[in-house]
């Protein structure tokens, strides 16, 4: 089984112990260290239920996207 994990404002210090799917030579990073602030989370969580549905092209359940 596979996923994905969106770091948003994660403290990447957690990262020195792991190795996200075994790849010890990768770096790890989050949106907030991508773009420079803290980011808000109800935004992003509302973009991306709108792209995920959008891309794989279903309706999110309304206690997700409320």
């Amino acid at each position: 089984m596979h996923g994905f994990a969106l770091n948003v404002n994660t403290d990447l210090n957690f990262f020195r112990y792991i190795h996200p799917c075994g790849f010890i030579d990768k770096g790890v990073t989050s949106m907030e260290r991508e773009l420079g602030a803290v980011q808000s989370m109800d935004r992003i969580r509302k973009l991306l239920l709108r792209n995920l549905e959008r891309v794989f092209r279903f309706q999110a359940d309304t206690a997700l996207s409320g």
